[in-house]
């Protein structure tokens, strides 16, 4: 049940322009403390309103005490003078709950008196009549996933309510959420539930919203099922990974169709999206909107999908946009017949990364070329949008900078000088240092690197830092600040570093970030000793060491950046020392083998394993 951005601004302006309630049948000490519950309303709906959401949840829990005093003794008339009252409150906590507030769970307005004996079920069956009406109407949204935060696949979570707000109070059927929701016809999203099975909700919890099954943990859907096996339930929604035999690709076909033909309105979208269908990772799409899934998976002519697209059953989407290319259909409908299946790695991800990932992978070296140069001119005007680079491109670079050509080509050519040496030192091949050539950025000043890393990288870099590089297939750079003198740094060993890193980085299957980190610092080492960044890392290495008490912190992320680096540079040039085991671990990362699995075989044991042991032998 989502509370869309229009109903918290309604509601907020319910709280504040009918806080009030006519009082009759009561006390004068009733009738006082009920208008006091009134005006506190008004005031929570003016707070919600400022914005000034602690201070209006401090006061809804104060609203939740006085309601709860003023109940306990089960006065009807009370009861009937709070209830619109009341239906406010349950609204106002379950808007404060959404923007991450923990309130109390709110009580019955009306609880049913407990009654002695079994709690089996007198009168509607929720087992055999409830749970198949909840599963056709409900299902979708609320059986299957848990829509809004509110989720029905068992009785215990009905019972719990919306973030543990109840939404069901046994013996108030008119006071309960799901009921006025039912009425109001704000659920189900679309379609309405049935006069007949509606009565039956009510009279369900009119006679104590009793549970007449044996395991109140038991699936809805298994409920439904037993009560009528001819009856359909709504299958979940599974991913399907891609066996490698299919012809259509999600990652690399169908995801650019959904970013290019449906952003605005199930993509990239900053508020909810339309009709409940979102499409901006595959769970979400495999699981589909307010109407159900959107894809059968092996039957396209039965799918919403293929059905909406091509106009059938209803509007044609995209809606207010050309229709589909045919060649565009064709292919979500072939990768649908195939199964609908899933060929990157995590389905939660936002599709955009997975497309680029998958077009990089399969880009030629001239294709790649190509876009990491558009996406590094990109880069350089989300920092510099007001300076124009400096740019020169080698066989193995492009370079980027604020400063003249003739300074620009000088380091060029050091860069290419220096990358047949990083090649052999790490046992690559000839030809371009990477697929698609790297980018390197030169910066004059640190706050043009600092803003680098929090416009491009989204991120504070390290204040050590003078230099890092990135490689993920997709990008390929380092990122440098040149040296002010020449006694300050070396600027071989800072290019040396960056290459070695974007090299190494791209050698294997997820190679660990510390080793090609380690690997990028060893190569600046071997290239200038002297350097006075080398010398540094060298006198901080016994603080590092001193702050880890198994030795592998950094191998599983326990220590600050700038920590972990050396550590992994230490690590890295103890395993250089035995040139014949690292040179077949290269090969094996060359070789497409998956680093894990073989530095365990070669070396015996996990990175962990491996540093654990030689502590322990000290």
């Amino acid at each position: 049940m989502r509370l869309t951005q229009s109903s918290c601004f309604v509601i907020a302006f319910a709280l504040l322009l009918f806080g009030a309630n006519i009082c009759s049948g009561q006390t004068a000490a009733q009738r006082q403390a009920i208008t006091k519950i009134n005006n506190q309303m008004v005031e929570a709906g003016k707070l919600y309103g400022s914005k000034k959401l602690k201070d209006c949840a401090a006061l809804v829990k104060t609203i939740q005490a006085d309601i709860d005093s003023l109940t306990t003794s089960g006065d009807q008339k009370v009861i009937r003078a709070l209830r619109p009252t009341y239906s406010r409150l349950q609204k106002a906590h379950s808007l404060l709950e959404l923007e991450g507030y923990t309130l109390p769970a709110l009580k019955p307005l009306n609880p049913p008196k407990p009654k002695p004996g079994s709690d089996a079920a007198m009168g509607v069956s929720f087992s055999k009549s409830v749970a198949p009406i909840l599963v056709s109407n409900c299902g979708r949204c609320h059986v299957n996933r848990a829509q809004g935060r509110f989720s029905m696949s068992t009785f215990e979570n009905l019972m719990r309510g919306q973030n543990n707000n109840t939404v069901i109070f046994p013996g108030d059927a008119t006071g309960s959420r799901l009921i006025e929701v039912i009425d109001d016809g704000e659920m189900p999203p679309s379609g309405e539930v049935k006069a007949e099975e509606v009565a039956i909700l009510k009279k369900w919890i009119a006679e104590g919203a009793k549970y007449d099954g044996a395991d109140k943990a038991v699936s809805l859907n298994d409920l439904a099922k037993a009560a009528d096996p001819d009856a359909p339930v709504v299958d979940e929604a599974k991913v399907v990974m891609a066996t490698g035999k299919e012809t259509v690709s999600f990652a690399f076909d169908i995801a650019p169709i959904f970013i290019k033909n449906c952003n605005g309105c199930h993509y990239d979208i900053q508020n909810n999206a339309s009709g409940g269908l979102n499409l901006s990772t595959f769970r979400q799409l495999i699981r589909g909107g307010d109407t159900g899934q959107i894809i059968v998976q092996g039957k396209p002519a039965e799918s919403l999908l293929v059905k909406r697209i091509k106009g059938e059953g209803g509007a044609r989407m995209p809606a207010r946009r050309p229709a589909l290319k045919p060649e565009e259909i064709a292919k979500i409908e072939k990768w649908i017949l195939e199964g609908g299946t899933f060929d990157a790695k995590d389905e939660r991800q936002d599709i955009k990364p997975i497309f680029e990932l998958a077009k990089a992978t399969k880009a030629s070296h001239e294709e790649l070329m190509a876009d990491r140069l558009a996406a590094s001119k990109t880069n350089w005007k989300l920092f510099m949008p007001n300076t124009d680079p400096t740019m020169v491109e080698t066989k193995s670079f492009v370079l980027f900078g604020d400063m003249s050509e003739t300074v620009l080509n000088d380091y060029a050519k050091l860069a290419e000088k220096l990358t047949p040496k990083i090649n052999r030192m790490f046992l690559g091949g000839s030809g371009p240092l990477v697929k698609g050539r790297a980018t390197l950025y030169l910066f004059k000043q640190r706050y043009d690197y600092s803003e680098f890393g929090k416009m491009v990288e989204r991120r504070e870099l390290p204040k050590e830092w003078k230099g890092h590089f990135r490689y993920d297939i997709v990008n390929a750079y380092g990122a440098i600040i040149l040296p002010r003198n020449d006694d300050e740094y070396s600027e071989e060993a800072m290019l040396a570093q960056q290459i070695a890193g974007v090299l190494v980085a791209n050698l294997g299957v997820e190679t660990p970030t510390w080793f090609s980190e380690g690997a990028a610092r060893a190569a600046a080492q071997k290239t200038a000793p002297k350097d006075p960044r080398v010398l540094g890392w060298k006198e901080r290495w016994p603080q590092v060491l001193a702050k880890m008490q198994t030795g592998d912190e950094f191998v599983r992320g326990q220590l600050p950046p700038e920590d972990a680096v050396i550590a992994g540079y230490v690590f890295v040039s103890k395993l250089m020392g035995n040139r014949s085991k690292f040179n077949n671990l290269i090969k094996a990362l060359r070789n497409g083998n998956d680093f894990n699995r073989a530095f365990s075989v070669i070396y015996g044991g996990t990175p962990s394993e491996v540093i654990r042991g030689t502590k322990r032998k000290r």
